[in-house]
């Protein structure tokens, strides 16, 4: 195992043992001198979840924590768990199950609310949400951003970070606002791709994500 005399943190993991190589590969970057990863949890249609209500999004999560688990055996370090909505559920319920996008809102609000319930009791150190990286409609841009704010707002509720999937951009001053109305300020970012100038390309197909946190609180010395 190579030993790089310094931590190693993957900030955005997909683990998948049922389908893919799972604890295998955490394996393989263990032996690379990874030591910590944050783990977020798969798309929910990839685990077979077909949601129709926010506690369907239970089953993702539950299993997600499993995996954690099993990562955080295998490293030097350890291996926390990231859970939420992927962003690009909008586009399955809306273009192939019949959903409005207002529908598809609630119900991707509602499942980061279950998100949220592990977040607050310690189970999750991040939410995961954010806005497609393609082209959609208007109405779906917007229901996006809806559970994107949403999401912002749980996890000042919280006190988490929230790590973002959204379109190919150095611009996310939009996102930054809504952030530090929720009390969240910009921490860190990564795997940021080259500017997109106009409203379309903001929607290319690249992802940028992003991680904002609640400051910590200062204690009064008086």
């Amino acid at each position: 195992m190579r030993d790089l005399d310094t931590p190693v943190l993957d900030n955005h993991l997909h683990l998948d043992p049922d389908n893919a190589r799972g604890i295998e590969a955490v394996k393989d970057f263990a032996r690379s001198g990874g030591t910590h990863l944050l783990v977020v949890n798969k798309p929910s249609w990839h685990l077979g979840v077909e949601a129709e209500t926010g506690e369907d999004f239970r089953a993702v999560f539950e299993r997600t924590l499993e995996i954690v688990d099993q990562a955080a055996k295998v490293l030097r370090g350890t291996a926390w768990p990231v859970l939420g909505v992927h962003p690009g559920l909008i586009s399955r319920l809306v273009d192939e199950r019949g959903f409005t996008p207002e529908e598809a809102r609630d119900l991707m609000c509602a499942g980061i609310d279950v998100a949220a319930e592990y977040a607050a009791d310690g189970k999750a150190v991040a939410l995961k949400s954010g806005r497609p990286h393609y082209d959609v409609s208007d109405a779906v841009w917007e229901a996006s951003n809806d559970v994107l704010e949403h999401t912002l707002a749980k996890g000042a509720e919280t006190n988490v970070a929230v790590q973002l999937h959204t379109e190919m951009t150095d611009d996310l001053t939009d996102v930054a606002d809504w952030a530090e109305e929720q009390g969240l300020l910009p921490s860190a970012s990564s795997n940021t791709t080259q500017s997109a100038n106009s409203p379309a390309s903001r929607r290319a197909s690249c992802a940028r994500r992003s991680i904002w946190r609640r400051p910590s609180r200062r204690r009064s010395s008086s």
